[in-house]
């Protein structure tokens, strides 16, 4: 192949070409989505970190390419400061395709659900929310303002019971 070749494939590579959007401006959105998205997640937590909230309600809008994680987590909405591990680890975590319920699936390399950022975990699940390109936001809710089927699905937990300082007997 000629010089003149490789530059037009590295060209195309690098920069928009055929409608789609090249290796530098896909991996610049990204980046500065996570940048801002990340941010403004940090900001949230350093805000409330004091306020002794346990609740928290995952929102936003699903796009095409949103994961299935969020998708499950925008379904489920409201989550307990005790579930975070179980989220991660996509223990019952299911979403909605098509009308059939579908389980969160994990990638071995990283074992966290598909697309989240490696080495997510409970300590910077809230800024990392569902990883790359994520444009969900987590936000603090007061135990009143949560319906009672998610109180219900989390008081009955040995995680619950052990967190509140409950012995298990």
């Amino acid at each position: 192949s000629s010089y003149k070749s490789l530059q037009e494939q590295l060209n195309n590579l690098l920069t928009q070409s055929g409608g789609t959007d090249g290796a530098i401006l896909k991996y610049t959105k990204q980046i500065t989505t996570d940048a801002v998205n990340q941010y403004s997640a940090q900001y949230m937590q350093n805000m409330t970190s004091d306020l002794g909230y346990e609740w928290y309600r995952y929102q936003g809008k699903n796009i095409d390419t949103s994961r299935p994680f969020c998708f499950a987590m925008t379904e489920r909405e409201y989550f307990h400061i005790t579930e975070v591990q179980d989220l991660l680890a996509a223990k019952d975590l299911y979403y909605t395709e098509d009308g059939e319920k579908k389980r969160v699936r994990i990638y071995k390399r990283t074992g966290l659900p598909y697309g989240m950022i490696e080495d997510t975990d409970e300590s910077n699940f809230f800024v990392r929310r569902g990883g790359y390109n994520c444009g969900h936001q987590i936000f603090p809710v007061a135990e009143s303002r949560v319906p009672q089927e998610h109180k219900e699905r989390v008081y009955s937990t040995p995680a619950y019971r052990m967190w509140k300082g409950v012995r298990l007997s």
